[in-house]
């Protein structure tokens, strides 16, 4: 808070400053990283002339902290102004850069079509530069686009080939979230014992580079997974496993909070399962994310309308 402090003092006292604000995303990036929160930073980010050297790049690592906290409409609108200057610039490696992240945001949001089209766009720009790890990194978003979107065998084949790239460029971080893509490609086609073979894998290198979103995913993915089957130990054991990775994200704990009550509800108990879920909506409801929010609110029905059928 102090470094904050001190930055929006020097951001008033010089607001054209190059060095201050290249500072100034630095910082948000870290926070972005480490500690996830909104800054007071913002709106003078925003208001920024748009020929300003260190604009498009504030605005992008302000976007990323908007959609680590859950708000991903802030996010997307945050990364589309950073695409628009990007390209203005022409700035091919960071209008395929936002692009990634764009078709990400997109997918969180279920505008998958719209995803696939940004994650395309970027595998060009990079294919162009030769760029073979930003390859990897797009050709991994848009197995999680396709298979949003119920195309699987375009999925797994985006999914397996940004699996080969990453592995023969040593991209640790991509080659683990493949292993994830292919995990959830190969859960929706039936393939159990092969998905939960693929999540393994994930974890394993998650776990080896303490990537605590990663872990948290790959959790969360195996509690479905283990729910649909009705193997409610294993289910609860990765609830439990996910926990530890929500601290300083809000976010992932409703997130988590939503599926221990999905597990109660499938547990039959029903109050401890509407409790649980109400806090999950406050949570979402603080942060905006009205998808979720939305959501939560349908599950919390569907416990009322069976608390109130026992009832009868």
């Amino acid at each position: 808070m102090n470094v904050e402090h001190l930055l929006d003092i020097f951001t008033t006292i010089n607001p054209t400053s190059d060095y201050v604000w290249d500072v100034c995303a630095n910082f948000i990036q870290h926070l972005h990283c480490h500690k996830s929160r909104l800054v007071v930073l913002g709106p003078k980010i925003k208001k920024l002339p748009d020929d300003h050297p260190s604009k498009p790049q504030c605005l992008l690592h302000l976007s990323q902290l908007f959609g680590k906290v859950g708000n991903l409409v802030e996010c997307k609108q945050l990364l589309t102004r950073t695409l628009e200057l990007w390209r203005e610039r022409r700035e091919h490696s960071q209008v395929s850069l936002t692009l990634t992240i764009l078709c990400n945001i997109n997918r969180m949001l279920g505008l998958y079509k719209e995803g696939i089209l940004h994650a395309k766009e970027a595998l060009e720009i990079y294919k162009y530069l030769n760029d073979i790890p930003g390859q990897a990194a797009t050709l991994q978003q848009l197995a999680w686009l396709l298979h949003r979107d119920k195309q699987l065998t375009a999925a797994e084949e985006a999914a397996e080939e940004a699996l080969n790239l990453s592995l023969d460029k040593g991209e640790k971080v991509v080659t683990c979230r493949s292993y994830r893509a292919l995990g959830a490609i190969y859960h929706s086609k039936g393939e159990t014992d092969k998905g939960i073979h693929h999540f393994e894998a994930a974890l394993t290198i998650a776990s080896s580079l303490n990537l605590h979103d990663e872990q948290f995913w790959i959790h969360y993915a195996l509690v479905q997974l283990f729910l649909n089957q009705g193997k409610l130990n294993k289910a609860h054991a990765h609830i439990e496993r996910a926990k530890p990775h929500t601290v300083n994200n809000t976010y992932l704990l409703g997130r988590v909070m939503q599926l221990q009550a999905v597990f109660l509800s499938q547990q039959h108990r029903l109050k401890e399962a509407k409790a649980i879920a109400l806090e999950a909506t406050n949570i979402y409801e603080k942060l905006g994310v009205m998808k979720d929010l939305e959501k939560c609110q349908e599950f919390l029905q569907q416990i009322e309308a069976k608390m109130n059928l026992a009832i009868s």
